[in-house]
């Protein structure tokens, strides 16, 4: 089984879009369950990262496990208004450069003052 068909599996299975290695992509925010009015909210944006086509996918390394960490650690700063905006990541993506599709995407929505929190 090649990397991609590994890869289209684990997407099927978590109900995720098909990712593409050589694009970056957004993921939608999960909905707050909290319905109590906030003072104050704070807009979070999760970016996740891997290097390899061999991580995209992976059940600790992946980009989903990333983000699925920094969900919980917005769930509890809940109650100081954080909240998920957006989440955008970066599978099979050196960190050697900032030229990647979903930093690009996220600084846009950061300089666009859409975002104050980044995990």
């Amino acid at each position: 089984m090649s990397a991609d068909q590994k890869h289209l599996g684990v997407e099927a299975l978590l109900g995720l879009p098909r990712v593409n290695p050589n694009q970056g992509f957004f993921m939608p925010a999960i909905p707050s369950n909290s319905s109590r009015p906030r003072a104050c909210t704070v807009p979070v944006a999760i970016y996740s990262r891997v290097s390899t086509a061999n991580q995209v996918g992976g059940r600790f390394d992946s980009c989903e496990s990333q983000a699925a960490v920094c969900r919980d650690f917005i769930a509890q700063h809940a109650h100081d208004g954080w909240f998920e905006i957006a989440c955008f990541s970066d599978p099979a993506y050196s960190g050697g450069s900032m030229n990647r599709p979903g930093v690009r995407a996220l600084m846009r929505q950061i300089e666009a003052g859409e975002i104050k929190i980044v995990l």
